[in-house]
């Protein structure tokens, strides 16, 4: 219904409890929530004497509890399945004459998924075709150091979990359900933590070319304290700690030729910063927009600046920090598509760990074998069995599911520790 449909039958309408909802009132809900009793503050019998906001907010509540299942409580008398479902739509259909209902936004997002009755979900009621919308995912923060990595090109044990200088722009989890969805619009401060961390993992890229062609240079204070004291060195300097040893071939090109890069060079470019953020070569769309806003910016600055510019726009791409599921076939009878092979690589990859997809996946993708539901169990399954593949997914699944390691929040027993026992010291520990 429309705001102003709503708004025109609103206006002529006369609240009343009909008869099959005032029968299911008062044999479930009357005997804990009436003039006597009021549990919770909560009184029913009297909803025809409410003012309308009064009597939305209170309907708004009671469709959470009746639709949870959380009330009638268990201890006392439950409806039939039909007599909850009687019940809601009645509180549903006065909510929606305000266009008022709460739970309607809430059902939207995925951490409202428990609602759903179970029994009713997997019994085999609902024929309808099942699917998800296209929809994008947040990657966590141990899955953003680890792309850094990627940028890095760094393996094995030079692989580093923490960089001094890239600051988190957002935490795991501290509650149950699902959070790594995107509803939210990212905020002020996580926008500027990004922007610092692209520029400095940019500037780290091209140190080594910099330092060649003499436009990067230590500070004096730098220097002073290397030549006099190592070992307060980093502690001055954290930022120092690690430096790459080489910049990438491309980029070293622009940086330390004397001439005016090339259309051929600045591709190279776009082509090695998309590969390495994205792990894909930039669309033709892409490439014409990213070459034009090199070569404009280069027009009103330096070459080094401009290729900068360009190197910390593609890791500020929303791709850098969603997985997206949007799919690309052909729809089937239902008005379904499959998500993408390369979409399939990412959700397959990230289900289980915190990297990219490895080679066997890129390959199954490369050679068009990731296309079916076959193929899909296949490498997932290679993945669960394959021992030397950390999967710590798995682990914080539950821990996102049921929120059990908020019970260092809610510790009993600190005084027998004398303050030794530090729950958040624990919680993040168990993230390093």
């Amino acid at each position: 219904m429309g705001a102003e449909a709503a708004k025109t039958l609103a206006s002529d309408y006369e609240f009343k409890v009909p008869p099959h909802a005032e029968k299911l009132l008062g044999f479930y809900c009357y005997e804990c929530h009436d003039d006597d009793r009021q549990k919770g503050d909560i009184r029913l019998d009297n909803l025809e004497s409410l003012n309308q906001q009064a009597r939305l907010d209170l309907l708004n509540k009671v469709l959470e509890q009746v639709y949870s299942g959380e009330m009638p409580s268990r201890k006392a008398d439950q409806p039939t399945e039909k007599e909850r479902d009687d019940l809601a739509k009645w509180v549903f259909g006065e909510l929606k004459i305000f266009n008022a209902s709460k739970l309607g936004d809430k059902l939207r997002y995925y951490r409202y998924g428990n609602y759903v009755s179970h029994d009713k979900l997997f019994r085999g009621d609902i024929k309808t075709a099942a699917y998800s919308p296209s929809r994008r995912w947040k990657i966590n923060e141990l899955i953003y150091h680890e792309r850094i990595n990627e940028i890095f090109e760094l393996k094995g044990r030079a692989r580093r979990k923490l960089f001094h200088g890239v600051v988190k722009p957002f935490n795991l989890p501290t509650e149950s359900g699902v959070k790594y969805y995107d509803n939210e619009a990212v905020e002020g401060g996580q926008f500027l933590t990004l922007m610092s961390n692209a520029k400095w993992v940019v500037d780290k890229q091209l140190r080594p070319a910099l330092s060649k062609s003499g436009e990067f240079k230590f500070s004096k204070a730098y220097l002073d304290t290397q030549a006099n004291n190592r070992r307060k060195l980093f502690l001055i300097f954290p930022d120092e700690r690690w430096n790459p040893k080489v910049t990438a071939q491309a980029f070293e090109r622009v940086i330390t030729q004397d001439e005016t890069p090339s259309d051929t060079d600045l591709q190279a470019a776009i082509t090695h910063q998309f590969s390495v953020v994205l792990q894909r070569e930039p669309t033709n769309d892409e490439m014409s927009k990213y070459l034009q806003f090199t070569k404009e910016t280069m027009k009103i600055s330096d070459k080094t600046s401009a290729l900068k510019k360009m190197m910390v726009s593609v890791i500020m791409e929303p791709e850098f920090l969603y997985r997206g599921e949007f799919g690309g076939d052909k729809p089937d009878d239902n008005g379904r598509t499959m998500i993408t092979p390369r979409e399939a690589s990412y959700a397959i990859a990230y289900a289980l760990t915190d990297r990219i997809p490895d080679a066997q996946l890129v390959q199954a993708v490369e050679s068009g074998k990731l296309s079916t539901r076959e193929d899909l169990k296949r490498e997932m399954l290679r993945l669960l069995e394959e021992d030397s593949i950390e999967k710590p997914r798995i682990l914080r699944f539950f821990q996102d599911y049921f929120g059990y390691y908020g019970v260092y929040d809610v510790f009993k027993d600190e005084e027998r520790f004398v303050g030794a026992y530090n729950p958040h010291r624990v919680v993040a520990a168990k993230y390093i």
